[in-house]
């Protein structure tokens, strides 16, 4: 198999249209680039966006095990996070479920997020929009990547989810303290996501580029939100469909 190294991921980024200072939140999948170094994928993107931008990526905990802000063994999420994480002045978001690590001028802009919400006013996906992020999929579908998506559905307040208190364990200053976490979790199970409607729905406002075996996506946080809030404003349904045993 052939490797996909260091400068094939500086033209990847270049065909995607990346350019200096663009801030980026970038989830990934690296098999879809065959034999790859989390590495290379790093350092490459550092290298088209330069020191300037800031570059984010999730560090999610959906354990058992009390948060840690300082545990670097994040859940389903890849090398990519891990390796940002271990970085000079790495900042790791408060969030016990939906953190986010990040370097750049801008990363301790997550520091001031509200922990005690994954989705709305104040949380990590909020500062994103409002500090012009881009979504970079970086080899793996929407449904896999767009977490992001959660964030416009509780924005809008679609009916199949609801806001629930679910208390989370923290570790904080060596000691396990209680955190009130609230979620806007589902509610309607009659319904699934289908995230992967979305590449045809925003066809021009998208950039896709093909990957040794899948696709890897950009699109503006603030032209995602914009299209999905207008679409689910017509349709509270867009985001999902119905389980076909329904």
């Amino acid at each position: 198999m052939q490797h996909f190294k260091y400068e094939n991921f500086v033209d990847h980024y270049k065909a995607l249209g990346l350019v200096l200072g663009q801030n980026i939140v970038c989830h990934s999948s690296l098999f879809s680039f065959g034999k790859c170094s989390a590495e290379d994928a790093v350092e490459a993107l550092i290298s088209v966006v330069g020191k300037a931008a800031t570059i984010a990526a999730p560090a999610y905990h959906f354990e058992k095990t009390p948060f840690d802000i300082l545990n670097p063994n994040f859940t389903g999420v890849g090398k990519f996070s891990q390796i940002l994480f271990k970085m000079d002045g790495s900042v790791r978001s408060k969030c016990p479920v939906h953190s986010h690590v990040a370097i750049g001028p801008k990363a301790g802009g997550l520091l001031e997020n509200n922990s005690e919400y994954s989705f709305g006013h104040k949380s990590d996906f909020d500062w994103f929009l409002k500090n012009d992020f881009d979504l970079i999929l970086l080899g793996c579908s929407f449904s896999r990547g767009a977490t992001y998506l959660h964030h416009i559905e509780t924005l809008m307040q679609v009916p199949y989810r609801k806001w629930v208190s679910s208390p989370k364990q923290c570790l904080i200053a060596g000691e396990t303290k209680i955190v009130d976490f609230k979620y806007f979790a589902r509610s309607d199970t009659s319904f699934h996501e289908d995230f992967n409607k979305i590449p045809a729905a925003m066809k021009e406002e998208l950039k896709i580029v093909q990957t040794p075996f899948g696709r890897s996506y950009r699109v503006s946080l603030k032209k995602l939100t914009d299209f999905v809030m207008n679409r689910i404003s017509l349709d509270p349904y867009f985001l999902v469909k119905k389980n076909e045993d329904n």
